[in-house]
C-alpha cells in the first residue's frame, strides 16, 4: 500500500461527503497508479453519517485498493475510535482527518514522502470566517488558540 487515508466520524452527515470528496480529489489528481487504502471509522453516529458514507463508498470503491469501513456498535470516544482505525493502516505513509475536515488540494503524497519514516507531521487547520480563510496571523491565532485550550 502506498498511502492510507483515515477519516474519523461521529454525527457528520452534512460534512462527511465533502471530506470523502477531498480524498477522491487526491486520488484522481495525484495518486494515479498508487495503491490507496481508505479507512472510515464511525463512532456509532446517530444521524445519517453511516448511510451517506455507505452510498459514497459504493459509488467510488474503484478508487481504492482497500476500504475499511468500521461502524462502532456503541460510542467509544474519539481516542478509541482513532486507535482502532490506526490499527488497520497498511501503508507506511498515512493522512488522518476528521469527517468535518478536508484534505488540501495540493499533492499530499509528495509532501508525506519528503519526511522520514518516523516523523509525525501535524498542522493547524485553516480557520474560516464569513466563508473566507483567515489570513491575518493575529486574527487567526485569536480564532484557533482558544479552540485548542478548550479541548
Amino acid at each position: 500500500m502506498d498511502i492510507t487515508f483515515v477519516i474519523i466520524a461521529y454525527n457528520q452527515e452534512r460534512r462527511i461527503i465533502e471530506a470523502l470528496e477531498s480524498v477522491k480529489y487526491q486520488v484522481l489528481n495525484y495518486l494515479q497508479g498508487k495503491k490507496v487504502q481508505l479507512i472510515v471509522a464511525d463512532d456509532c453516529s446517530k444521524d445519517n453519517t453511516v448511510h451517506n458514507t455507505t452510498l459514497w463508498l459504493e459509488e467510488n470503491s474503484s478508487l481504492f485498493v482497500r476500504i475499511d469501513f468500521e461502524v462502532a456498535e456503541k460510542n467509544r470516544g474519539t481516542c478509541k475510535n482513532i486507535a482502532n482505525a490506526y490499527r488497520k493502516i497498511q501503508a507506511e505513509r498515512f493522512m488522518s482527518l476528521a469527517a468535518d475536515d478536508l484534505v488540501a488540494n495540493v499533492d499530499v503524497f509528495s509532501i508525506l514522502n519528503s519526511y522520514g519514516k518516523n516523523e509525525i507531521v501535524a498542522c493547524v487547520p485553516y480557520v474560516f470566517s464569513d466563508k473566507k480563510i483567515i489570513r491575518n496571523r493575529e486574527r487567526y491565532l485569536w480564532g484557533i488558540v482558544p479552540y485548542f485550550f478548550s479541548k
